[in-house]
Parts: structure tokens; C-alpha cells; sequence
């Protein structure tokens, strides 16, 4: 009698001992407040929150935690706003518990950085869509969201993210100093920055974001010594981007140059656009002879790598190097003659 009595009372405060019982015994427990309190049981999953049907709202890029090394993952604000273990940029974080620990790692987890910053919802789901199309669709900025480093970044989100600083653009009150020294990319070697590039960035291919890269290595030495005392101008560019100029220097040695009257530093963008220029011309091709040559005696000498023999050849008048280097004359005309102090360059070489 005992045991039923005891029973019963357990039944009734557990609510699960038939139909009858799960009905509400009183208003307290059909109050909103204590419907709307946290069940950590009844949480939905990561994977179900990103998987459901999104509301009509933005889709955004987040980082998912509580897998052995951090993820990114295209999910709806609602969802990251929900979820413990989701967090993007302007998505305030959730109240709920904290994602907890994952599986122990046996490796060194690299650092995150998502497949692409953009989002978008396809066929009633968030969805990673291309960031850009081409090289011109990206820019190196300053990503300030969590250090003012500098990062590949498309164009189109650069310049309308307000923790994202494109060149030119004022910093705001997003601004936060760096623990530390930002890391170079993709090591310290050289230190001369980096370039952004549209690439593939899944395995089918289908999907494009940009992307950090090198500039494109390179050594350019072009001189024009001639007359009674075989002198003359000389352009040279190394691969960190220091362009030096002279007004009448002797012949010059590659990598072995001095004394020279002009000198300023490319931006990495540049350094990879001449570069990439001069990679493009087929040396052997050339010269082209336009008329006899006289007491000039222009040369170019490019290197397209490190460990790779040069290309050097002699020639009479620029118009011997077109059509084939005329986008490197147009290159020069705007990026170097401004600083050259007067000092003629290549395309003006023996035109007298």
C-alpha cells in the first residue's frame, strides 16, 4: 500500500507515468517564462540549424567550433545567433551555453581562415557563392575584426565591411591593435607582402574566393650605355620592388649594381603587375629589326626565377621590342616615369 502510495506521488511530479499525467497541474506551468527557459536537451544541433530552411535574412560566413580544429561554414545570422558554437562578424553571440570541449586533436590545427567571405542563400539554403571572378574582383586590406593584419579580401566586401580597410579608406572605431607582429605571407623571407588573386578554392573547382599569394618573382636590368663614353641610362628592378635609375652609368652587372641617382619602393601589387608583364613575353622572338642601329646599345636582361638563366638580348630601337613589350613600356610610362626625376626610360631610349 505503501509502495503504490510512493508510487503515485513520484508519477505525479514527473509527469511521465501516463497520458493523463502530462497535463499541466497548475498555471505556474503554463506560464511563457518558464516555457521560454533554456533546455540544453532540446538545443538543435549545429548541422540541423545550418541544414534547416533559412528565414528570408542574410546569410553570412561563420566559424564553427567544437570539432577538433575550427571550421567555416555559410549559415543564416538566426542560426549563429542560436547556436553556442557558431560566431561571424556583426552577429551578436548567444546566451546559451558555451559550445564545450571537442575531441582531443593530434595535430596542430592551422590557422582558420574561411573558403570565401561570401554567403548567399541558393535554393532555400545558405550556400558559399564566389567571391570573385577574376584577379581585379580583390584587394589586400586590413581585416580588423579581430587584428589589423593584412589579408586578401573582395573588392565588393572591402569597401562596404566596416572592419575591413581597403587602401585609402580611414580606420574607424573597428580598429584594434595587433598582439603582436602581423604574419607575413607566406613566410618572412624577403618580407615583400602580398598580392590577392581570384582561385579555385574547392576541389571541383566551381567556387572562387580570393586568395594571398606571393608577387611574381622577377629581376629586370635594362641599360643603354653607347656613345664616345659609353655611358647611358640603366632601369633596374629587383624582386622586392626597389626600382633604382641612372643618368649615365657605365655597363652594369646584374645584382651587383651601385651608385645609382633615383631609387623608390614598388607596392606589392606592382611588383607582381610588372612582373607578370615581362613573364608573358616570349624573349626569343625577339629583336625586331626596324633600321640600322647607331652608337646605342640598349639590353635588357630578365629573369623570370630565382635559379633560372636570364633573358638578355641587345636590340637598336624600342620599336625593335613591339608589339611584344609594348604593354611594358605603357607599365613604365605610368608607374615609373613620375618618379624618375627625367631620367628617360626604355621607350625613349636612342630616339634621337
Amino acid at each position: 500500500m505503501l509502495r503504490s502510495f510512493m508510487l503515485l506521488i513520484t508519477c505525479g511530479l514527473l509527469h511521465a507515468c501516463g497520458p493523463r499525467m502530462i497535463q499541466p497541474q497548475s498555471n505556474d506551468a503554463a506560464r511563457p517564462n518558464d516555457a521560454a527557459q533554456p533546455n540544453d536537451a532540446a538545443q538543435p544541433s549545429v548541422d540541423t540549424l545550418i541544414k534547416a530552411p533559412p528565414p528570408a535574412e542574410e546569410c553570412v560566413v561563420a566559424r564553427q567550433e567544437g570539432g577538433c580544429c575550427p571550421t567555416f561554414v555559410a549559415a543564416t545570422r538566426q542560426a549563429v545567433r542560436q547556436s553556442a558554437c557558431l560566431s561571424a562578424p556583426g552577429v551578436p553571440p548567444t546566451e546559451s551555453e558555451s559550445c564545450g570541449q571537442g575531441p582531443a586533436c593530434e595535430m596542430q590545427c592551422p590557422l582558420p581562415r574561411p573558403a570565401t567571405r561570401a554567403a548567399a542563400m541558393r535554393d532555400g539554403a545558405c550556400v558559399f557563392v564566389d567571391d570573385c571572378t577574376d584577379d581585379a574582383d580583390c584587394v589586400v586590406a586590413q581585416d580588423c575584426h579581430a587584428c589589423c593584419c593584412d589579408d586578401a579580401i573582395a573588392k565588393n566586401i572591402a569597401f562596404n565591411e566596416a572592419c575591413l580597410f581597403a587602401p585609402g579608406e580611414a580606420r574607424n572605431e573597428c580598429w584594434k591593435p595587433c598582439p603582436g607582429v602581423c604574419p607575413t605571407w607566406p613566410s618572412n623571407v624577403g618580407g615583400y607582402g602580398m598580392v590577392a588573386r581570384c582561385e579555385a578554392v574547392d576541389p571541383d573547382g566551381d567556387l572562387k574566393a580570393c586568395i594571398p599569394r606571393d608577387p611574381t618573382w622577377g629581376y629586370l636590368l635594362w641599360q643603354s650605355p653607347g656613345g664616345y663614353a659609353g655611358t647611358g641610362p640603366a632601369l633596374e628592378i629587383t624582386p622586392s620592388g626597389s626600382v633604382r635609375l641612372w643618368k649615365a652609368a657605365g655597363f652594369l652587372f646584374p645584382h651587383a649594381t651601385r651608385e645609382w641617382d633615383v631609387v623608390f619602393r614598388l607596392t606589392p601589387q606592382e611588383v607582381d603587375e610588372i612582373f607578370t608583364l615581362l613573364h608573358a613575353v616570349t624573349f626569343g622572338a625577339l629583336p625586331h629589326i626596324t633600321q640600322p642601329g647607331g652608337e646605342c646599345y640598349p639590353e635588357i636582361s630578365f629573369e623570370p626565377c630565382e635559379d633560372c638563366p636570364p633573358s638578355r638580348l641587345g636590340y637598336s630601337f624600342p620599336e625593335d621590342l613591339s608589339p611584344e613589350l609594348d604593354a611594358v613600356y605603357n607599365w613604365l610610362e605610368e608607374h615609373v616615369e613620375p618618379k624618375a626625376e627625367g631620367i628617360p626610360l626604355p621607350m625613349a631610349w636612342c630616339t634621337f
